[in-house]
């Protein structure tokens, strides 16, 4: 073989693994991305639940106050 066909052949599999290594990082990036937006959707989630259960509590407070005067 020419050594200028290997210099190609070289360079060529160094540009594949140069694609994939950025692939892997966008799939990673995108991956991360998709877990913090899970994240957070699951912490406004959480938040609501606990907004509702302090309404609830503070009209239980509120009744209990009325019953007692």
């Amino acid at each position: 073989m020419d050594i200028i066909t290997v210099l190609v052949k070289k360079n060529s599999l160094k540009k594949k693994g140069y694609i994939l290594t950025e692939a892997l990082i966008a799939f990673a990036i995108t991956v991360m991305m998709l877990l913090m937006l899970y994240h957070v959707m699951l912490s406004l989630v959480i938040l609501e639940e606990n907004k509702r259960e302090i309404v609830m509590i503070r009209r239980e407070m509120y009744e209990n106050k009325q019953e007692e005067n």
